[in-house]
């Protein structure tokens, strides 16, 4: 969408977020999924007034604190069970990713790995950082480039795992959950070496 685009408004004077408010309630999935995504993709700011429920209130509140003032940080911990990882785990924006394949980027500072979106079942990308500097640095600038570019890795979402205890020692890692800008969408049916090519193509994105 177009910066206009998304200041759009109709007849009644309304924006494309407050009409997902006004339409919305805590128990409808396509409306959540719709407030996330503005709040993701737009700066429409968010207007409660258009709220005719206390409990819908309380969740766009609580998902406008998640993505918009704490920018990802702090927003509650994921967690992975085999091969599967959780993000905001234990929260209604907890959303699972299968991994299948293998991991690339071995002895980096960051790893990529190819999942399926449990949600969307759409393939995304995970990738791991191992330092929180890291991490920020390149989410501030993916975030900066979705604004800018259509062709950049599009940023789906981003969580810190809880601590792992390997050994005696705990282990940190953060996550940002990708998918491919145009006109090259992460293909399900990709050959090994044009999958290997994409997931270098992502490692390598922010100059990693």
């Amino acid at each position: 969408l177009t910066e206009d685009e998304k200041r759009h408004r109709d007849d009644e004077g309304l924006n494309a977020m407050q009409h997902a408010v006004r339409a919305g309630s805590a128990s409808s999935p396509p409306h959540i999924e719709c407030v996330l995504l503005l709040l993701r993709r737009t700066t429409l700011p968010l207007d409660l007034s258009q709220s005719r429920d206390i409990v819908w209130s309380q969740k766009l509140q609580e998902m406008y604190t998640c993505i918009r003032q704490t920018a990802g940080i702090g927003r509650g911990l994921g967690e992975h069970v085999g091969t599967t990882y959780f993000s905001h785990a234990g929260t209604y924006l907890e959303r699972g990713y299968h991994v299948h394949g293998e991991s690339y980027g071995e002895g980096r500072s960051d790893q990529l790995v190819i999942a399926d979106c449990l949600t969307t079942l759409r393939p995304v990308a995970l990738k791991f950082f191992g330092t929180e500097a890291r991490f920020n640095d390149e989410l501030r600038i993916l975030q900066l480039l979705n604004e800018t570019s259509d062709t950049a890795p599009i940023v789906l979402d981003h969580f810190e795992l809880k601590r792992e205890e390997t050994s005696g020692s705990s282990t940190r890692r953060w996550v940002i959950v990708m998918e491919e800008g145009q006109p090259s969408p992460i293909a399900r049916d990709a050959s090994d070496i044009e999958r290997c090519s994409d997931a270098y193509r992502l490692l390598q994105c922010v100059n990693a």
